[in-house]
């Protein structure tokens, strides 16, 4: 985009250009680029959105904890039919967004994740181990930026399931997890 794209902030009135980040991973896991802003480079060492500006992922840690341990530990397979309900009746929750709302049923580990379902992959996780799921992140995954301890942490189906974490993910660090399905 050029620089004189922008956006209104409908508060202040104010122009906000947009960025973004990107970052590609060949699949034996080695970096193949990075893009990590708008516009003309401005500074050397300056802030790149691809390395350096952790974001909330949701949805996308789904595969990265609940589905791949649960694959590894043989738990499921791509034709497993799981709950589609909630972990916690009382609260009602995860939800699932979208016209997907909970069966009450069971479906598909394979539509579950076609969908993006909310209630399936933290059945899953639950079976997993909060703790098997942060191991495996912050350890093999080398996901730096899960918070592992203290009051406000990431020892959660909402954090290492649906992506709710403390800090986010990094482009390159998230590329690089999803090198295992290379």
């Amino acid at each position: 985009f050029p620089a004189s794209v922008f956006v209104v902030d409908e508060a202040t009135g104010a122009e906000v250009h947009p960025q973004s980040a990107m970052a590609v991973v060949r699949h034996d896991g080695p970096l193949a680029g990075v893009v990590g802003g708008l516009g003309k480079k401005q500074e050397s060492l300056g802030l790149n959105r691809a390395t350096q500006s952790p974001r909330s992922i949701g949805s996308s840690m789904q595969p990265l904890a609940a589905y791949a341990l649960g694959i590894a530990y043989g738990i499921i397979n791509y034709s497993s039919l799981v709950p589609d309900t909630y972990v916690d009746e009382q609260a009602q929750w995860p939800v699932n967004y979208g016209p997907t709302a909970p069966t009450g049923g069971n479906v598909l580990v394979c539509d579950a994740l076609a969908q993006s379902l909310n209630t399936v992959p933290a059945h899953i996780g639950e079976t997993v181990g909060i703790q098997n799921m942060y191991n495996f992140l912050s350890g093999p995954l080398e996901i730096s930026t899960l918070v592992g301890e203290g009051p406000v942490n990431d020892l959660g189906l909402s954090s290492l399931v649906l992506g709710g974490m403390t800090n986010g993910v990094t482009a390159s660090e998230l590329a690089a997890a999803y090198t295992m399905y290379g």
